[in-house]
């Protein structure tokens, strides 16, 4: 009586041979066109962001996209300017899309933001987080495409000047990252919407009735 070794690789004789799974492998033709129907789509997506409605404060210059974190990504960064042409806060926007999806996105889509601020403040460092987080949170729970894994850090520098005149005299210069990942690709308009309000929150700005802002490419 012979015994089967598992390692076996070959069958012995008059046993069958074992059936391997079919796999379907896409042809070369339908993965291009799969992927050109894919950039079509993405480059539509972009031109509509760029028309996307921003307080007449925000200005706006697309970025080159970074090129390893997605198939397809978007990037610009914007200046907060008052009414003196002084700078109040800057900031980040890239949009990362994977048709494939990805695992830590949750979906296909991810937004990637960041911003920073300087200026004067009395809040306690703790304070000064807990609020930062509850404007990016309430900003995030007002989208109609709702936001899926956020994560947020916010990071402050503090810097105190002691003169004669004014012994106390504290700045602050604040840096918020945030990601979140949109449920789908519907309304991508206001998660640009959301970050930019965000940005302007933290510069200081009050709410204030948005103005139509065209891109303007570097």
């Amino acid at each position: 009586m012979s015994t089967k070794s598992p390692f076996m690789l070959v069958p012995s004789a008059g046993e069958p041979l074992p059936r391997v799974p079919s796999v379907a492998v896409p042809a070369p033709a339908a993965m291009a066109h799969g992927r050109a129907a894919s950039d079509a789509e993405f480059a539509a997506l972009v031109h509509s962001l760029r028309d996307v409605p921003l307080r007449a404060e925000v200005e706006v210059d697309e970025l080159p996209a970074p090129t390893k974190l997605a198939p397809h990504a978007w990037a610009v960064g914007a200046s907060v300017i008052d009414s003196d042409d002084e700078e109040l806060g800057s900031g980040r926007f890239v949009l990362l899309h994977d048709p494939a999806g990805q695992d830590a996105w949750g979906g296909e889509y991810r937004v990637v933001t960041y911003v920073r601020t300087h200026g004067e403040t009395y809040m306690t460092g703790e304070e000064l987080a807990e609020v930062g987080w509850s404007w990016v949170s309430d900003g995030l729970s007002q989208l109609k495409t709702r936001a899926v894994l956020p994560n947020c850090t916010i990071t402050e520098v503090r810097s105190t000047r002691f003169t004669d005149v004014d012994p106390s005299d504290c700045s602050v210069e604040i840096e918020m990252r945030a990601s979140w990942s949109p449920a789908n690709g519907r309304h991508l308009d206001e998660h640009l919407q959301c970050w930019s309000r965000i940005m302007c929150t933290f510069a200081g700005l009050p709410p204030e009735s948005q103005s139509i802002l065209t891109l303007r490419r570097t």
